[in-house]
C-alpha cells in the first residue's frame, strides 16, 4: 500500500522528482492506489546533495508536483519548516490544490485499510502481542544472522596494527548517525 521512492538518481534525474516514473507509470499506468514517501530526509537532499533544486522550498514544490505524497520530515523544527513552506507554495499557486488532495486521499485510503481509524485498536494490541512472540523473535534474530555482512581479511590488514593510521574522510567520518545505522537512538 506505500512505496518509498529510491534516494538515488536515474540517468541524472533523483527519484525524487521523476515524475515519470512516480506519476505516469507507478499511479496511471500501474493503477497504484497507495501513496508514495520519501526516504528520510530525500527533500533536503534535491537541494543539498543533488544540487537540483536552488532552495528547500523549490525541492518540496519539485518532489509534491512529481507525486510524492508523503515526506518523511525528521527533526523539529525541520518539520515545522516543511510545513510552513508546503502551505506557502499551496497559497501561491505552485502546488495545485488538486495534487494535495490527492495526496491527502492516498494517505487515507492507506491509514484506513489498515485499521488506524477503528477504535479500539486491536489490531495494533495483537500486532505487539505478534511481535513479542517466541517465534517473531526468533524468525528476527535468524533475519539479522542471515543479512550479516563477512568479509575477506586479505594479507591480514584486520585487526589494525597499533601503529598504523588510517584516513576516513567525507560526511560519514564524523557524523555517529552513520556509524550506528538507520532507526537507531544516535541517528534520532
Amino acid at each position: 500500500l506505500t512505496v518509498m521512492i529510491n534516494s538515488a538518481s536515474l540517468n541524472g534525474m533523483p527519484g525524487h522528482i521523476n515524475a515519470h516514473l512516480i506519476t505516469d507509470v507507478l499511479k496511471n499506468q500501474w493503477g497504484f492506489k497507495g501513496f508514495a514517501v520519501t526516504d528520510w530526509e530525500d527533500i533536503l537532499f534535491l537541494e543539498r546533495v543533488h544540487q537540483v533544486a536552488p532552495s528547500h522550498k523549490e525541492a518540496i514544490a519539485m518532489a509534491i508536483n512529481a507525486g510524492i505524497d508523503m515526506s518523511m520530515v525528521p527533526l523539529n523544527p525541520q518539520y515545522k519548516e516543511y510545513c510552513r513552506l508546503l502551505e506557502e507554495l499551496v497559497l501561491e499557486g505552485h502546488v495545485p490544490m488538486a495534487r494535495l488532495d490527492d495526496a491527502v486521499k492516498r494517505i487515507l485510503r492507506v491509514k484506513l485499510a489498515a485499521g488506524l481509524f477503528d477504535m479500539p485498536s486491536k489490531k495494533s494490541k495483537q500486532a505487539l502481542i505478534m511481535l513479542q512472540a517466541e517465534s517473531s523473535v526468533a524468525a528476527a534474530k535468524q533475519a539479522v544472522s542471515e543479512s550479516l555482512t563477512l568479509l575477506k581479511n586479505e594479507n591480514s590488514v584486520l585487526p589494525l596494527q597499533s601503529n598504523s593510521s588510517v584516513l576516513v574522510l567525507g560526511q560519514a567520518a564524523t557524523d555517529r548517525r552513520f556509524w550506528n545505522g538507520a532507526w537507531t537512538h544516535t541517528w534520532q
